[in-house]
């Protein structure tokens, strides 16, 4: 597994930290990030399905977020408090959108694994957030 190269956010961050990542646009470096995300959810208490719908949500957009042209950056930037995990992801190459308003199975599951989802206008910005629920 690679190692991430996350930065230690500051600021307001939350008891949990914040943080934040940038790679070029691959698919062997985008599979850390979720299981990273997962491990601090799990350390800060989340219910395990909730560690599990966010790892999938992640999976699937950055999975979209990687292209074949590896100049093209994308960032990951996750705060994670008691209440809830908030991913940012921003990438260069704009893939998020017009497809944010499809009604294709893969969205359709995004949006049942996580609290809610919003997409910026150019489609290169996309906020993922997932609620700690009761458990």
């Amino acid at each position: 597994m690679q190692e991430l190269d996350w930065e230690m956010g500051s600021g307001d961050c939350g008891p949990n930290g914040c943080w934040s990542w940038e790679s070029d646009s691959c698919l062997a470096d985008t599979l850390p990030v979720s299981e990273f995300v997962a491990g601090a959810m799990a350390e800060a208490g989340y219910p395990e399905h909730d560690v599990f719908e966010m790892r999938l949500a992640l999976d699937e957009v950055l999975s979209r977020a990687v292209d074949d042209d590896p100049s093209k950056l994308f960032h990951v930037r996750c705060r994670i408090d008691a209440a809830c995990v908030v991913a940012e992801i921003e990438d260069e190459a704009s893939r998020f959108v017009p497809h944010m308003e499809d009604d294709r199975p893969d969205l359709h599951l995004l949006r049942r694994c996580l609290t809610w989802m919003d997409c910026d206008k150019q489609g290169s910005y996309l906020t993922l957030c997932k609620c700690r629920s009761a458990c």
